[in-house]
């Protein structure tokens, strides 16, 4: 037999099995329907969590004296930047504090930096301006805010020019507001179940002014693209040590945390794959047990076949590949499927999907799937004997 006739035998017989061939192309469609839909929501989630987490800013790595007291100064400042892999560098202080408008005070992390904390944390600047030089010289009373504190204390995004009450350590003093940058707190808030203090950014010298001392016991620092990070913070770190000797140094990695999370949503969205997956399976096992039938049914008619010169091989070909011809229209209907809906999904949500890859990988699944399946049918068809097979009432 050619390959074309097999091929037209088989497309004859999955026609000739009617409706039980069409239930179980319904179980793969509905199998291939239900990997699609969590593979690809699970993507598009992935996606959206992620680039909402990295709206916190998180980045660069953080240098600091392991006993507290210890202040960074210019000194260090520019034997830091000196490392060939340190891109940006800038003191660093933390203050946990609250910012004060009329009768409402909010808990806020008061952060003293340069004005190259845009070289080093991702911020996105919505309105208004950022910390200049001029700013750090003159330790100028002003603040870079997100817009979500700016919408709790305005009820509006875009409150430049507002004055605002900030105070840490039983000292306080009146910023200017210069620049609203997008929400830091928002997605981990959710993330989390609970409030996250806000984030302030002031100059550090004008934090240095408000508390009378000096505050940088931090240098934040930032790699060239493709440096070693890692390695950039043992250089910059060995740097210090030389520099003084009796004081112990480490590093914290800032970005790491987005990309712990980053990982962590990933490993989630392929278990619960996984587990649709199961449903895959479920669909060919269906699969299966209908050719299992559909060999037991026709066994007078594949002795016929074999009298007539077809070959072992032949009838294994015949009915491994009506297995994968079921299981392909049923993926290629959930497939279908699978894309109208999310279409629909994308239009009412804004969610952008992209799930034409995670549709064609299940449709070729599926095949897969019809292959493995109906191997074990196919085989108890050709292994008949052809005259006992003739014989079978």
């Amino acid at each position: 037999m050619t390959t074309r006739d097999l091929w037209v035998l088989a497309i004859g017989n999955v026609r000739r099995g009617g409706g039980k061939s069409l239930l179980c192309a319904l179980a793969v469609c509905v199998a291939v329907c239900s990997v699609c839909m969590i593979s690809g929501l699970g993507n598009a989630a992935q996606n959206a969590v992620v680039s909402e987490i990295e709206q916190t800013g998180l980045g660069g790595i953080a240098l600091y004296a392991d006993a507290g007291g210890f202040i960074f100064e210019q000194d260090e400042l520019d034997a830091v930047s000196s490392e060939g892999q340190v891109a940006a560098a800038m003191p660093l202080a933390l203050k946990y504090g609250y910012v004060t408008q009329r009768d409402e005070s909010l808990s806020a992390g008061i952060l003293g930096v340069s004005e190259q904390v845009t070289d080093i944390f991702h911020l996105s600047l919505l309105h208004g301006r950022m910390l200049q030089k001029n700013d750090l010289a003159g330790a100028a009373k002003v603040a870079v805010i997100d817009r979500t504190l700016a919408e709790t204390l305005y009820k509006r995004e875009n409150i430049v020019g507002k004055t605002l009450l900030i105070g840490t350590e039983n000292c306080y003093d009146r910023f200017e507001v210069v620049g609203i940058i997008e929400s830091q707190t928002e997605t981990v808030g959710y993330l989390t179940g609970g409030r996250v203090p806000y984030i302030v950014y002031l100059p550090y010298t004008a934090l240095d002014t408000m508390l009378g001392q000096p505050t940088t016991d931090k240098l934040a620092i930032s790699c060239f693209s493709g440096a070693d990070e890692i390695s950039a913070a043992q250089n910059a770190v060995a740097r210090l040590q030389r520099d003084h000797p009796d004081t112990v140094f480490k590093y914290e990695n800032l970005g790491g945390y987005t990309e712990v999370f980053k990982k962590i949503v990933k490993i989630i969205t392929l278990f619960i794959s996984a587990v649709a997956a199961i449903s895959m399976i479920v669909g060919g096992i269906g699969v299966m047990n209908s050719m299992v039938s559909s060999v037991e049914s026709r066994t007078r008619e594949i002795g016929v076949y074999m009298a007539l010169g077809a070959t072992r091989r032949d009838i294994l070909r015949c009915f491994l590949w009506e297995a994968v011809i079921i299981c392909l229209l049923g993926g290629l209907t959930g497939g279908a499927v699978s894309l109208g809906i999310f279409y629909g999904i994308s239009r009412l949500t804004g969610l952008e999907t992209n799930a034409l890859g995670s549709v064609l990988l299940c449709i070729g699944s599926s095949v897969i799937c019809g292959l493995i399946f109906g191997i074990a049918p196919a085989r108890k068809a050709c292994a008949m004997n052809p005259i006992d097979a003739i014989r079978e009432e």
